[in-house]
């Protein structure tokens, strides 16, 4: 199945990648879609706090 998703790669220390996989697992999420259910949750507690994130400086 196709997607729109960007692909993105970075490093983590297995301790955290290990971490990772366990809250994963815990709600039955694979390890991307459990990191990009973290990013969005940690976006949206910065926009409650603090108003939205302006993107026009990140604009392609």
């Amino acid at each position: 199945m196709p997607t729109n998703k960007i692909r993105f790669t970075f490093n983590l220390n297995e301790e955290v990648l290990r971490k990772i996989k366990y809250l994963a697992d815990a709600d039955n999420r694979s390890i991307s879609n459990m990191l990009e259910h973290l990013c969005k949750e940690r976006i949206q507690n910065y926009e409650r706090e603090n108003g939205p994130i302006p993107l026009n400086k990140y604009d392609s």
